[in-house]
């Protein structure tokens, strides 16, 4: 078994008729693979579904949104070299398979951009692309307006970070409607003094590392655009995540 996300079955996720042991290689398992054969890159977590009831909250049905929310440990995991993925160029929606999320550190097999575990890609870095397809539309409107609130971890619709899903990611989400680009427009913020390094506080989407902060200094205000990168190592570990290739002007 190579590249597959078992999740959520009863009473085993793999279960041999035989006396051959399977090996189990770049695979999500729950409960993890005691009793067969590592084949490694194997982990136990949680895949982050969108939303693996879908509305009704009953699995295995239509609504069922089985696309990764931002963040899976399942996204650029698995092994590229592996025969199954020869000659595929998409995903079950049709977008395409190979595509790098720079946000999530790579721990698959092979030439980079690793495949996604799962049935679909997640497109394009956009914080507003609750869905994973791409483009920013109603259906992501919708998923927001369900969280509407004091929101957990994972919240994707918590475009801020702030713990509650409310007008201000809403707003967020407006000005980034429709086909997702790579670089995202952070608005106006401030520069402040982190722990020896220059933080980027957004207005609306919080602390975040510049890759470069030119010419400007601690208290200046300026707009920000660049790539969103989450869970990365920042030199004074604040903030939540940085802004890589960013580019930054003053903010009238």
């Amino acid at each position: 078994l190579t590249n597959c996300l078992l999740w959520g079955d009863s009473p085993d996720e793999i279960f041999s008729v035989s006396f051959l042991i399977p090996t189990v290689s770049f695979s999500n398992v729950q409960g993890g693979i005691a009793g067969f054969v590592d084949g490694g890159g194997n982990i136990d977590a949680d895949p982050l579904f969108i939303d693996a009831d879908g509305p009704d909250n009953i699995p295995g049905t239509n609504d069922d949104d089985l696309h990764l929310s931002p963040g899976s440990r399942r996204i650029d995991s698995v092994d590229n070299t592996t025969p199954g993925l020869a000659g595929i160029t998409t995903d079950l929606n049709g977008n395409p398979r190979f595509i790098d999320d720079p946000g999530v550190l790579d721990t698959g097999n092979g030439i980079a951009p690793i495949v996604d575990m799962g049935a679909y890609e997640r497109q394009a870095v956009c914080l507003a692309d609750i869905t994973g397809n791409g483009i920013v539309n109603v259906s992501d409107l919708l998923d927001l307006l369900l969280e509407w609130g004091p929101c957990g971890t994972p919240c994707p619709p918590d475009l801020n970070f702030d713990g509650n899903v409310n007008v201000t990611d809403l707003l967020a989400m407006l000005a980034a409607w429709g086909p997702c680009s790579e670089t995202f427009d952070f608005g106006c913020g401030t520069l402040i003094q982190g722990v020896e390094c220059v933080l980027f506080d957004s207005d609306i989407f919080g602390l975040f590392l510049l890759e470069d902060n030119g010419p400007f200094g601690i208290g200046q205000r300026v707009h920000v655009r660049g790539i969103p990168v989450f869970g990365c190592f920042t030199i004074c570990l604040q903030g939540n995540g940085c802004i890589a290739q960013n580019t930054i002007e003053s903010c009238f």
